[in-house]
């Protein structure tokens, strides 16, 4: 991986922002490429817009195993943000929360088939759920229909997060194919300066008879979606000054649309891209400090990330230099996590490769670069767990096997062992010595 000592970017301090001012201004993102997202108090927890079938995933997540139903994913239940509530998307007054709360529906429907002798298998109690959720859609419906006419008042108690001063929020264009909206815990939330990548698993990605299926499938043609099903499609990534302080915005924000298709196209630049992502961006030049000149965000960015001969020069141009500290601890956080995840799957390989098929689903890697960074130096936090974080997202597309590609083509366990893999590369290309070496000195 490239370990650049002195390579560029224009200069830090200005620009600097304080900790606090940091996280109060990227904390509502959780990560690039979810701007439909909503943030809920507090910036606890956020509200996505989730499609029939993945709030049927997250209920079979939800749920122990019980004689009588089929195995479901309540293994995976560790590797999920929390989630509380999954309510329907359209305002309504008079019905109850628990009444429009999809996962207290299919509760309830999964209740009332345990005590029944019928054995389904897991493709068909997947089914049940999506048509037990598709009649209280009908139901609800109706009524979001009446409030609408009636004009009434959305602040009401029983209306849904997120209304603007009583008035509709406009519909957007996910809430016909997503219309339920799940409430669920902010990864980003308590982190001073949270650093994200959304890692996309599996080398296909579009679900089998899809309109322009081929089409979409050719822009990953020459990603490295084809070459392990690993491929990284958001970035949250916050570089530090020289005197500590992050640096604001995310550094990340200034990358080229489209880097990720263009520049990380082997195994080699996807090891790097990890390795920055793992790492402690310092930029540091005396004498523009002084200068007091903001940074230049899309030099440094593309010297970080795409880190070509073009994008070093580019930034050494402007007489300014970075260094990327390593932290192997924060590494094998990380790798332990993502392990723990892997092991889980494969020892429910059965059901994965045979009943449930993930498709465009995510790994979300996450740590607050804070905690992990100080002063210029690698520091071990108390609580890694709750700094560094290794969680599954975005299941819109995944279901039942029968409907989706075969395990042999999407391959997504053998690309989450690729990338549980660059992380454990990361973490063992790093050693104390090479860290020590690395401390910033302005």
């Amino acid at each position: 991986a490239k370990e650049p000592t002195a390579a560029s970017a224009k200069s830090p301090n200005s620009s600097c922002g304080s900790n606090s001012g940091i996280s109060a201004g990227i904390n509502n993102i959780q990560v690039a490429g979810h701007q439909n997202l909503r943030l809920g108090q507090d910036g606890k927890f956020l509200i996505k817009p989730v499609s029939r079938d993945a709030l049927v995933i997250h209920h079979l997540i939800e749920s122990a195993e019980v004689a009588g139903l089929p195995k479901t994913l309540h293994f995976l239940r560790p590797f999920v943000a929390d989630f509380s509530e999954a309510l329907y998307i359209k305002p309504l007054t008079s019905t109850s929360t628990s009444e429009r709360n999809g996962l207290k529906i299919l509760e309830n429907f999964r209740k009332a088939l345990a005590g029944g002798e019928e054995r389904l298998t897991f493709e068909e109690y997947f089914n049940r759920c999506r048509r037990r959720l598709e009649a209280a859609e009908e139901t609800l419906a109706v009524e979001a229909e009446d409030v609408e006419e009636g004009d009434i008042n959305n602040k009401s108690e029983a209306s849904p997060v997120g209304e603007v001063d009583g008035k509709h929020v406009k519909k957007s264009k996910s809430s016909v194919k997503k219309p339920w909206e799940l409430i669920m815990a902010n990864a980003c939330a308590g982190l001073t300066a949270p650093c994200v990548v959304d890692v996309k698993l599996g080398k296909y990605r579009t679900t089998p008879g899809a309109p322009n299926a081929d089409i979409k499938e050719a822009k990953d043609d020459g990603t490295t979606t084809r070459l392990n099903g690993v491929r990284m499609t958001g970035l949250h990534y916050i570089a530090r000054g020289p005197d500590g302080h992050p640096i604001a915005p995310p550094i990340s924000k200034s990358l080229p649309e489209g880097w990720d298709r263009k520049t990380i196209t082997t195994d080699e630049k996807l090891a790097n891209v990890i390795d920055s992502f793992l790492g402690a961006c310092c930029v540091y030049d005396v004498c523009a400090v002084e200068q007091k000149k903001e940074v230049s965000h899309d030099k440094l960015a593309a010297a970080v990330f795409i880190g070509d001969d073009e994008s070093l020069k580019a930034a050494e141009a402007d007489g300014l230099h970075f260094r990327i500290q390593k932290q192997p601890a924060l590494a094998k956080e990380l790798h332990r996590q993502l392990g723990a995840l892997v092991k889980a799957l494969y020892e429910e390989g059965q059901l994965i490769t045979s009943e449930f098929g993930f498709l465009s689903t995510s790994v979300l890697l996450v740590y607050d670069a804070v905690a992990w960074y100080n002063d210029g130096s690698v520091v071990l936090p108390p609580n890694p767990a709750e700094v560094a974080k290794v969680l599954l997202i975005d299941f819109d597309r995944s279901g039942p096997r029968s409907e989706h590609h075969s395990e042999d083509k999407v391959q997504f366990l053998s690309a989450i062992a690729a990338l549980d893999g660059y992380l454990e590369r990361a973490e063992g290309d790093i050693t104390s010595a090479q860290v020590s070496e690395q401390h910033l000195q302005s």
